[in-house]
């Protein structure tokens, strides 16, 4: 199991099985003991489960998507003596999934439209992205004629280490040494592809977004854990145990010799990788767009932020 999202209200789960394996696990759904009682003590929740199949037979993929509230989530029942260490197993009870296991071959009656040749074709198209976002995506492409092809900035910070946190400590929380290797950094950002051109999609009704700052990244390092998580023995808390310190330095970090120097040769790069925004009602290309970079302390309506960590986010503005 993979927690590909998580909001407040909302989970994304991914899970990959085999056709020719255990076929009872293609029907069931292992996930951590800890984030099934994370679930239970939110007031409302949305859980979207993908199911990746693997049909050894035809060499091909299927990826069949379940939707579930707290209720009926919490409702799954446990598979017999599956409840182990720090994970659970859930029976899913779908008739779609029942079908699946049944076949001898993905590419049967109407799950042929649906089979893949690589997991490649798949794409983990639901990270940072909520749920309705997700299938509001899928919905476009299918209409346009895209690809779902995710892609986030990956931006390389300078520092010895293997997290940005472990850089940081080693540079003595000097905010000049810790920059942006442009070189090195990735910043492409796009939703979806026609394999010539790229766009973002946004599921925003242009009219009614007019003249209001809307998130469109955060490429910046930021915290955003899972509450159970947050506490001692994560390496980010043990640095930033209350958001104090952290948004000081997030902010001397804007105020930095190298930021002023780099931040909008970022913006742009980003910005440039599509052609433009997909929303509800119309396409509009990112020259008749208003980037800028914008500190989201909570206050700004932008999006919700944990525990008052402040995030430097790039927002848009029609």
């Amino acid at each position: 199991m993979k927690l590909k999202k998580q909001t407040e209200t909302e989970y994304v789960i991914q899970e990959r099985t085999s056709l020719k394996g255990n076929p009872g696990d293609i029907c069931n759904l292992n996930i951590d003991l800890d984030l099934y009682s994370e679930i239970k003590k939110l007031i409302q929740i949305e859980i979207l489960v993908l199911k990746t199949i693997y049909d050894k037979d035809s060499n091909k993929f299927i990826e069949v998507t379940l939707e579930y509230d707290k209720e009926t989530f919490l409702s799954l029942k446990p598979s017999a003596g599956k409840v182990k260490g720090k994970s659970i197993r859930l029976n899913l009870n779908s008739k779609e999934l029942f079908k699946i296991k049944r076949m001898r071959s993905i590419d049967l009656n109407n799950y042929i439209k649906r089979s893949f040749k690589n997991l490649n074709e798949i794409k983990n198209n639901v990270q940072r992205r909520s749920i309705s976002g997700f299938k509001f995506e899928k919905e476009i492409c299918i209409k346009k004629g895209w690809r779902n092809d995710s892609k986030s900035p990956s931006l390389y910070w300078e520092g010895n280490g293997k997290s940005w946190i472990e850089k940081l400590k080693n540079l003595n929380f000097n905010v000049e040494a810790f920059r942006v290797n442009l070189n090195k950094s990735k910043f492409n950002k796009w939703d979806a592809t026609d394999g010539g051109s790229n766009y973002e999609i946004k599921k925003y009704d242009t009219e009614k977004i007019q003249g209001k700052y809307i998130l469109y990244s955060e490429p910046i390092i930021k915290i955003a854990p899972s509450r159970s998580k947050w506490k001692k023995g994560n390496t980010q808390y043990d640095v930033f145990p209350s958001p104090e310190k952290y948004n000081q330095f997030i902010n001397d970090l804007m105020h930095s010799t190298w930021w002023k120097k780099d931040s909008e040769n970022i913006l742009t790069k980003i910005i440039n990788s599509s052609k433009g925004i997909q929303f509800i009602d119309r396409f509009i290309e990112k020259n008749d767009i208003v980037f800028s970079w914008k500190l989201n302390t909570g206050k700004e309506g932008i999006a919700p932020i944990f525990e008052g960590y402040h995030r430097l986010s790039i927002v848009f503005k029609i």
